[in-house]
């Protein structure tokens, strides 16, 4: 799945925890949190029935104590995720994930104890 993909690459490049799911028991420390958002819709190619892309999306969350620490986070996701060009995370291959936004404030995280940054993605990645 996308999301579990994200959040291996994720957890490889920022060495945070990762959690996938806003509704997941998170920590009050250092953490991403994935949740998969609607993307886009499939594309075909000529003679073949089935889609030969999809665009699944996400929105990653990026929550620490210190703002600025939470800033950092997001953008070293931010930076994880916009490298990915023509490389196969897990089992799968992958054409692109875009951000479709520089990491943008989002408040405080549900127990008002941690400052968030989020952005969103979408991939165009081959049916798995």
């Amino acid at each position: 799945m996308f999301a579990d993909d994200l959040a291996d690459l994720i957890a490889t490049a920022t060495g945070a925890s990762v959690f996938i799911s806003a509704s997941a028991e998170r920590p009050r420390t250092r953490h991403v949190v994935i949740t998969p958002t609607a993307g886009a819709g499939p594309e075909y190619v000529q003679d073949q029935a089935s889609p030969a892309y999809q665009s699944p999306g996400a929105q990653v969350i990026a929550c620490d104590v210190d703002g600025r620490q939470s800033q950092a986070l997001a953008v070293a996701c931010y930076n994880a995720v916009a490298a990915v060009r023509n490389t196969t995370i897990g089992s799968t291959w992958y054409l692109k994930i875009r951000p479709r936004q520089e990491p943008f404030g989002f408040g405080l995280d549900p127990s008002k104890t941690l400052a968030q940054f989020a952005f969103n993605v979408i991939a165009e990645k081959r049916p798995s």
